[in-house]
Parts: structure tokens; C-alpha cells; sequence
């Protein structure tokens, strides 16, 4: 068998020169550094000329030897460029990753390509981002935090009935432009009444079930009877009061619901100043409790006023973790509503009474504004009994600290 001799370098390519051709093969190794890294990035630029030089140097010196070893020596170099570019693109992937888990400044222009790209479509679809965000985080309430969560269910099943109510009188019996009803009212016709009665009805339910949680916490904040001080015995009189006055509105709270004002005019009348009068002494003895176990390390320390805390932005700010907000927002925000709520009462009874002809009217007050103070008093109580979640978030926390103290004496 004849000898396969190799095919000289001049006979393989003519026509072409060695510049030519070490020529095309630097612009080919450039065009492929370029496709192959989008980044751009300094060590990319800089390989590149060095290995065409090295390519150029190899290939002027190998120009007197067979072509075979010039081939090698040809896919070796574009072989170590092919790595050096591979490690150039890890690199910058790194550094890119490491950009974007760092803090960014405002402007747009400081962020990296990759971070403009991810949200532009989040801009686009800012509706459902809201609404999955919200989905989210009641999910997370629902597993992590079981306890704090009954709190926000007194607001969220309270106004949710109130709007549905109101909503089905507007479009099935009444014109709100003109006669806007009050929510006892509205309830008197159907389907209303059904939707008044058992959103009322769960209401009440998880009023009850809030403020015996709530007692169970202050019973756990408070000393023992022997280091009992002033302190303590205000807490444990407010706890009793918050009890009684708690169950107290929830039980008038689900007779309202029941007996409607066309059928039960008197008793839903009756029921409604229960509610009012007992859900109000229950909330302040919340607040004095708060304000208790607040200060009580800072009894020295005069209290803030409240438009002096409204007006700063920080108490603005904590409200974005309503989820579990903290003792002094709790209180704080409780006070708000505390005030407002109490003058909205006020109102209430006063337009209540003058605009039914028990009171003289000189003023002209409508059923209208009675009826715009009466879902502002109650909306105030509804947010009120949501604040809870504050104090029941900690609620196992103190179950287990108690359970811990009552085996080490054991032990």
C-alpha cells in the first residue's frame, strides 16, 4: 500500500497568500468573539488580539513545514480561543449575577440589561402583579399565621357585607344618587336582608372569637398576683371589660342581624345601642390595656400627641406591615380610629334622632348623612378589631414561653 503523502502548503491553496489568509483567519476569530459574547466585556476585546497574533506568529513560522502541522497548530489555537472566550462569558455571567443581587440606585440607567428586560413586563401587567401580590400574602397569612389572621377577618367579612348590601339595594331597590338608605334599612328588603344577616352573623362570630384571644394574651402579659402593681391591676380590670363588653357586642351584633327593623322595629332599635355602647367600652379597654403595657417601662415619659405621630412619615410607613404591625402602631393607629369613630357615633345619633322627628330638625339633617356617619362608626370599629392581629400574632409565642416555665418548675 503507497504511502499517503501529505499535500504541500503553496499546492493547497492557491491563488491565496500567507497575508491573506492569516488575514481572514483574524477577522473570522474576531466576527466569532462577537457573536459568542453580547456583553462586550474588556477581557473579551483583549483576547482577541492576542490570539490572532499568536495565530499569525504560529502560522509564519510553520509556513516551511507540511501542511498537516499547520492545521493543527490552527484548530489548537482556535480551540484555546474558543476557551477563552467561554471563560470570559462565565465570568461576566457572574458579575452580571452579582449586579443584579446588589442595591440599585433610582435611575434606570444604572441598572444592567438584564433587570430593565425583567420589568418591563411586570410595568405592563401591574394588575395582576397587584393582584397576585395580594393572593400572595394572604396565602403566607393563611399557613404561617393562623392566629393573627382571625383578626382581619372582623374587618374584611364586616365591610365586605356592608358594600354587598348597600351595593344590592342601589341596583334593586333605590336610586343612591337621590335616597341614600341606612345599612338597618337597606336590610329590610330582599335578597339585602339575607346578605345583612349572615355576613353579620360570621361578624359577630369572629368578633367573639377575637376578643377571647385577645383576653388570653393579657392574661399572659400580666405578673403574677404576688408582683401584681398598678400596672398590672389596670390591665387585668381592662381585660375583664374587654371581655364582657366584647361578648356583649358580639351577642347584639347577631340580634341586629337577625331581627330586622320592619319586622322587629323596637328590639333591632334596642340592639343597635347595645352594639354601639358595648363595642365602644370594649375598644377602650383595649386602648388602656395598649397604652399599659406600652409604657410600662417608660412611665416617666410623657405620652406623644396623637397629630404629633399622624405627622410623622414613619407611622405612614409602618402601616405596610399590616399583616403584623407592632405595638406602637397598633396603638397609634387604634387611637385614630378610637376618636373617629366615637365622633361618627355621635353624629349618627344626633342626625338619627332629628332626622326621624324625634329631635327638632332646624338644621335640615337628611337620612342621607345619617347614613354616611353610621358606615363611617362602624367601618371605624371593623378596623379596630383588625389591629388585633398585633397582639394575637404573639399569642403562641407566650403559650410556648408559659409551657416552657411551667416545665422547668416541674423539672
Amino acid at each position: 500500500m503507497a504511502a499517503v503523502q501529505p499535500i504541500p502548503f503553496g499546492e493547497r491553496n492557491q491563488g491565496y497568500t500567507v497575508e491573506q489568509l492569516l488575514t481572514w483567519h483574524s477577522k473570522g476569530l474576531d466576527s466569532d468573539l462577537d457573536d459568542s459574547s453580547d456583553s462586550g466585556s474588556d477581557s473579551e476585546v483583549s483576547s482577541s488580539p492576542a490570539s490572532s497574533s499568536d495565530v499569525s506568529s504560529k502560522a509564519s513560522s510553520s509556513s516551511a513545514s507540511f501542511g498537516d502541522s499547520s492545521d493543527q497548530e490552527d484548530d489548537s489555537d482556535a480551540d484555546s480561543v474558543s476557551d477563552s472566550v467561554s471563560d470570559s462569558d462565565s465570568s461576566s455571567c457572574y458579575l452580571d449575577q452579582e449586579d443584579t443581587s446588589g442595591q440599585y440606585s433610582s435611575d434606570d440607567g444604572g441598572r444592567p440589561a438584564e433587570t430593565l428586560i425583567f420589568r418591563r413586563p411586570r410595568s405592563l401587567d401591574a394588575p395582576k402583579t397587584l393582584t397576585r401580590d395580594v393572593l400572595d400574602t394572604l396565602g403566607d397569612m393563611a399557613r404561617t399565621d393562623n392566629v393573627g389572621f382571625i383578626a382581619w377577618l372582623v374587618p374584611g367579612t364586616g365591610i365586605c357585607t356592608m358594600l354587598g348590601t348597600e351595593l344590592l339595594a342601589c341596583t334593586t331597590h333605590f336610586s343612591c344618587s337621590e335616597h341614600f338608605p341606612t345599612l338597618s334599612y337597606a336590610a329590610t328588603f330582599r335578597p339585602e336582608g339575607y346578605a345583612f344577616t349572615g355576613g353579620m352573623c360570621l361578624t359577630a362570630l369572629f368578633i367573639l372569637t377575637s376578643v377571647v384571644l385577645f383576653f388570653w394574651y393579657l392574661q399572659l402579659r400580666v405578673k403574677p398576683h404576688k408582683q401584681v402593681d398598678d400596672g398590672g391591676r389596670t390591665t387585668t380590670v381592662a381585660g375583664y371589660v374587654c371581655l364582657i363588653g366584647g361578648a356583649i357586642s358580639a351577642i347584639s351584633l347577631f340580634g341586629l342581624a337577625v331581627m330586622d327593623m320592619r319586622t322587629h322595629h323596637d328590639a333591632h332599635v334596642n340592639f343597635t345601642i347595645v352594639f354601639f355602647i358595648s363595642a365602644w367600652a370594649m375598644m377602650i379597654a383595649v386602648h388602656s390595656a395598649r397604652g399599659t403595657i406600652l409604657l410600662e417601662g417608660d412611665s416617666g415619659e410623657a405620652k406623644p400627641s396623637l397629630l404629633t405621630v399622624l405627622r410623622r412619615r414613619a407611622f405612614w410607613r409602618s402601616l405596610r406591615r399590616w399583616r403584623r404591625p407592632d405595638f406602637f402602631t397598633s396603638y397609634t393607629l387604634g387611637r385614630l380610629l378610637l376618636n373617629t369613630g366615637l365622633a361618627s357615633t355621635f353624629l349618627f345619633g344626633l342626625f338619627f334622632l332629628c332626622a326621624n322627628g324625634v329631635w327638632p330638625n332646624p338644621l335640615g339633617f337628611t337620612a342621607g348623612q345619617e347614613a354616611f356617619f353610621e358606615a363611617l362608626a362602624i367601618v371605624c370599629q371593623l378596623l379596630f378589631m383588625g389591629t388585633f392581629s398585633c397582639e394575637l400574632a404573639r399569642l403562641a409565642r407566650l403559650v410556648e414561653h408559659r409551657d416552657y416555665l411551667e416545665l422547668e418548675r416541674s423539672e
